[in-house]
């Protein structure tokens, strides 16, 4: 998306009381999704949520919190933004155990622009103050996804001056949209819709429940508004991203795109790895460790079979051989690419190991796709081994800026390499004796040698995401490389 400037800061909601509400549910279309309430571990305070401690009074707009946003190209207008939000404090391990388990994500580098998105799309979101401090924006997984899948921001506009101090009192989040194309904005209108936009318009308007300009609420008038918006929550955040979706598909016709076919981004990647992880020791698995270990200590044991850098692991029930080959199979195996692939036996480390372990733990414990892949990130892969990310100070507070390139480029180099690793495996498997067999007890059992020689790992598909901000004239461009690996067909022929 482009460069907006925020005018008011979104930070924890504003005091509002939110006593004794329901828990609501929702079954849309896309996903069922439900307000937040602690399940078995409740937050030891907090404010937003069923049974948190009340707000000391209730603004006019509780349960939501109005702000806005301007943006340079459209100099003199105010885009009104619209949050629900709950406040989790003094959080622990069990709180955060049950909001992932309950299916709510904190946000992170690649997902941090989406909360401005799917906030405006009625989603709710918790801000998570941790036991030791820190604190993080956390939403549900379906509403990230689904803000990835529409990048749409429902907004409402209106002059600088027209309410300098207050809301808009005919505002309708949703009456406008914008659509970052990575330099601009597109702006769209409820009007460009047709009915279904009107229809959906005016379904969000009443979960709004806007108070004229001349009515001033008194507090049990506001903390009665607060319950009936609470209970057309659910309606309201239907509509919303419905109507996300359909601002989308405007914008695909409007640039010329298949409307049918939504930006492919990255899938939920779900983190499967805390403390540790239980991998099985097959031979292929001791053979590729062993492999890249001798490579880093120079090669010694490394050799050539059929013009292939090739190390060779032995053990009593069989050998597996593993190859540096060319990532085309029908790629000529002169001179320099047999030396190309011997450079990258040279750089094979026991970091190439820890990559290869994690992929393997990932996609055992991870859920698989549609195709029966597994995703992993790269970012991914170095919170597994602990690598420390950049971390920045601003407004007298920590936060994490994203991993270094050097170490996201280390991770990228040896998937590469892993990609082009082949393993062989022969193995000695004692052949099944049958009654008529054992009563002939001069037969001999017979051994049969089976061989399996597959790639080690199958990256089938790469997404990759870039963000480009233009300043003063200049572009400059950031890029993240995320990989998908179907380990489904990775040396799993040993029977140890």
């Amino acid at each position: 998306m482009g460069r907006w400037k925020e005018c008011s800061i979104r930070a924890i909601p504003s005091m509002f009381d939110h006593v004794g509400c329901n828990r609501s549910t929702i079954e849309s279309n896309y996903h069922q999704v439900k307000l937040y309430i602690p399940l078995h571990h409740k937050p030891p305070s907090g404010h937003g949520y069923e049974g948190a401690d009340p707000w000391s009074m209730t603004p006019p707009h509780a349960p939501y919190e109005p702000s806005f946003i301007t943006i340079p190209e459209f100099a003199g207008r105010r885009f009104w933004t619209w949050g629900i939000f709950a406040l989790l404090e003094q959080v622990g391990e069990e709180v955060l155990a049950e909001l992932r388990a309950d299916g709510w994500e904190p946000w992170n580098d690649g997902t941090r622009e989406l909360f401005l998105l799917l906030e405006n799309q009625f989603a709710q979101t918790l801000i998570v103050v941790e036991a030791q401090g820190a604190h993080h924006y956390w939403a549900r997984t379906a509403d990230i996804q689904h803000a990835q899948r529409y990048p749409v921001l429902l907004t409402y506009q209106s002059g600088e001056e027209e309410y300098p101090h207050s809301v808009p009192p005919e505002m309708v989040i949703g009456a406008c949209a914008l659509v970052g194309d990575g330099s601009s904005f597109h702006l769209y209108t409820a009007e460009q819709l047709g009915e279904e936009g009107h229809t959906l318009c005016e379904q969000i308007r009443e979960g709004m429940l806007l108070y004229p300009p001349e009515v001033d609420p008194s507090a049990e008038e506001r903390r009665m508004r607060v319950e009936q918006r609470l209970a057309a929550w659910e309606r309201t955040h239907a509509a919303a991203q419905r109507l996300s979706s359909l601002y989308w598909m405007l914008h695909q016709h409007t640039i010329g795109l298949n409307a049918s076919s939504p930006p492919r981004t990255l899938p939920a990647v779900p983190i499967v790895i805390d403390k540790g992880a239980l991998i099985a020791s097959a031979l292929p698995v001791q053979a590729v460790i062993a492999a890249y270990s001798n490579a880093h200590s120079g090669a010694e044991q490394w050799s050539i079979k059929k013009h292939l850098p090739t190390y060779a692991y032995s053990r009593e029930d069989g050998t597996t051989h593993i190859q540096m080959r060319p990532g085309d199979p029908e790629a000529a195996l002169d001179a320099p690419t047999i030396q190309s692939l011997w450079e990258q036996v040279r750089h094979l480390s026991d970091i190439d190991g820890d990559v290869l372990l994690t992929m393997i733990a990932q996609a055992i414990a991870a859920p698989q796709d549609e195709k029966g892949g597994t995703w992993i990130t790269g970012k991914s892969i170095l919170d597994y081994r602990g690598i420390k990310p950049i971390t920045k100070k601003e407004n007298g507070r920590v936060r994490r800026a994203g991993h270094r390139q050097e170490d996201l480029a280390e991770v990228a180099s040896c998937i590469s390499r892993m990609s082009n690793t082949w393993i062989t495996v022969e193995q000695w498997i004692e052949g099944e004796i049958n009654q008529e067999q054992q009563k002939k007890r001069s037969k001999k059992q017979r051994r049969y040698l089976y061989t399996r020689d597959s790639r080690l790992i199958v990256i089938t598909d790469t997404i990759q995401q870039q963000e480009l901000l233009r300043e003063s004239g200049s572009k400059t461009s950031r890029q993240v490389e995320s990989e998908r690996p179907s380990l489904a067909r990775s040396g799993c022929s040993s029977r140890n």
